[in-house]
């Protein structure tokens, strides 16, 4: 006789337990699955917002770079020494930076570094050519001065609108540490102030430097001459060791352009120093004006004087309202010597126009 034996039956609360444990497996594994989905997208996020900050400064870097071939050397010496600390006085003086406003060789730097007019200088381009430039513009005041030399297809810089300038905004100043060998030098810094005007001395005369653009970072004998730029690169103003400031763009842009187009600009120089519309009232409590430029100074040599005097106010200049000094010299920029200019003054209440050969 065969017997065979009969397993048990499976106990219903087995079964409960079974199926209550692969309910909870299943719980955990999707749990696992959601965390390690949400902490990929953590590192994604992450990732992105450190590419975004390195591709940030990697255009700061490719900025710099790109205008640092717009800025040379300017020297009045030949031939370097060996050193450029020398005792050697000529090592020191007439040494600086340029910018290269125009790709058929046009540079502007400052005339404390050139000299006067058709003065000669030798220009220093980074990658190691060397050309002599001759001084063809010069501002004594600005300290200022364009060259013009012989090379052609040069990466010119482009010209920033400095009537968007602010106070507070991010600025670089790129200029050549030695002047005839060419060192980068780079600093940061913001503009600090904006159309500000100070009083120098020459000859022995006050003369007021209207309009400037003051930034954090001094200027000196190792960055004179250099490039202030924006953020996007365009050329703010020019640094200016003689008078501790940056010379805005626009203050010349007229006389650039006429350069451009001519080849040349004669020089045009009404003779007068003021204060800008803003700061009339403190000047007098009397005058009252939405617009005009208080005349503080008259040179003995200036084509005004006898026609105004000192205390008047410009209104107008050839029909143009002006509320600032830097906007009466700059249109007397864009005439030509032997045109006339009509210039309406408030004398006793009255506003009355002088025309004036130049």
């Amino acid at each position: 006789m065969i017997y065979y034996e009969q397993k048990p039956k499976k106990s219903l609360g087995f079964i409960i337990i079974c199926l209550f444990l692969i309910v909870i497996i299943y719980i955990l594994v999707n749990l696992i699955n959601k965390i390690d989905y949400n902490m990929v997208n953590i590192s994604k996020e992450e990732t992105s917002e450190v590419t975004s900050f390195s591709s940030n400064e990697i255009n700061v870097e490719n900025l710099i770079e790109n205008s640092m071939y717009s800025i040379v050397g300017v020297s009045k010496i030949k031939e370097k020494n060996t050193s450029s600390f020398s005792n050697n006085s000529e090592n020191i003086l007439g040494m600086g930076s340029g910018i290269v406003i125009s790709q058929d060789g046009y540079i502007l730097t400052n005339r404390q570094t050139t000299g006067g007019l058709y003065s000669t200088c030798y220009i220093n381009l980074t990658n190691g050519e060397n050309y002599t430039g001759e001084v063809i513009w010069e501002d004594e005041v600005l300290d200022i001065a364009i060259l013009k030399t012989n090379a052609i297809r040069l990466p010119n810089m482009t010209f920033a609108n400095t009537e968007e300038c602010s106070l507070g905004e991010r600025i670089y100043l790129l200029s050549n540490y030695t002047g005839y060998e060419i060192q980068k030098k780079v600093e940061e810094g913001i503009i600090s102030k904006i159309n500000d005007t100070f009083k120098m001395q020459i000859d022995n005369e006050n003369i007021y430097v209207e309009d400037v653009i003051r930034i954090d970072i001094e200027a000196n004998v190792n960055n004179t001459g250099g490039a202030v730029i924006n953020e996007n690169g365009e050329l703010i103003g020019i640094v200016s060791e003689k008078n501790n400031a940056v010379i805005p763009i626009s203050r010349i842009k007229n006389v650039i352009e006429k350069i451009l187009e001519e080849g040349e600009c004669e020089k045009i120089d009404l003779g007068i120093y003021g204060f800008d519309n803003e700061i009339i009232n403190y000047i007098n409590n009397d005058i009252n004006l939405d617009h005009g430029v208080y005349i503080e100074k008259i040179d003995k040599d200036s084509l005004l004087k006898g026609l105004i005097d000192e205390g008047e106010i410009i209104t107008r200049v050839d029909g143009i309202e002006v509320s600032r000094m830097s906007e009466i010299k700059e249109y007397a920029y864009k005439k030509n010597v032997g045109e006339t200019l009509i210039i309406s003054v408030i004398r006793d209440n009255v506003e009355k126009d002088i025309e004036i050969a130049l």
